[in-house]
């Protein structure tokens, strides 16, 4: 599933074609302003740059949706990819070092933290020796926000990278299945630790 990352950087490519400067992502989502759209991709949604036209391709299992209408950015979380430091550490302080729910679970809640997901969420808490599954007012959640802008910059640092070797539409083409390798190095624990199930979503320690 396309994480904050994936689509963030999806939208650095989509930017380089004419007509489509003013995308953005926002979370796990894609912004078209001109064309009054926010695409989903839920579980395998992916897209394709045809002769200048980007399409959504909904193919596979819980492919995600376009909505239609104009995108008003939620006030009730902050987004992984944009927030400050000081912006994460007041959500960390305020909604999570209280909170008797697992770990994992407020992180994946997309109106607290938007953008994480069980991949780059795992490797955060990996880092920090937390626990996804234990609760967060019983963990040292000091680092937290430290460490989700630290996670962010090396993402964002490797991504570009890879976009930066080739076309933008092949990029888009491959999306994001060209990212799956180039990203092993910063995947410590993803699919190569323990697997262990916090309210139904498969976490890896």
């Amino acid at each position: 599933m396309p994480e904050g990352p994936e689509v963030w950087i999806l939208a650095q490519a989509v930017r380089q074609v004419p007509s489509y400067e003013s995308v953005f992502s926002h979370n796990k989502q894609l912004v078209l302003p001109h064309l009054n759209q926010v695409w989903s991709f839920g579980l395998t949604g992916t897209v394709a740059l045809e002769e200048g036209r980007l399409i959504k391709r909904n193919s596979g299992f819980l492919p995600g949706s376009i909505c239609e209408g104009e995108f008003n950015e939620p006030t009730t979380s902050v987004a992984w990819m944009t927030a400050s430091r000081e912006e994460l550490q007041e959500m960390v302080h305020r909604r999570f070092e209280t909170s008797r729910k697992a770990l994992g679970a407020l992180l994946l809640d997309q109106n607290l933290i938007g953008g994480i997901g069980v991949a780059w969420g795992s490797e955060l808490l990996f880092r920090l020796k937390l626990r996804p599954e234990v609760s967060a007012k019983r963990q040292n959640l000091e680092e937290l926000a430290l460490q989700l802008v630290q996670l962010r910059s090396e993402v964002q640092e490797l991504y570009q990278t890879v976009l930066a070797q080739g076309p933008a539409q092949a990029f888009t083409n491959g999306w994001y299945h060209n990212l799956y390798a180039s990203r092993e190095p910063l995947l410590q624990v993803y699919k190569k630790g323990e697997p262990i199930q916090v309210y139904g979503r498969t976490w890896w320690v």
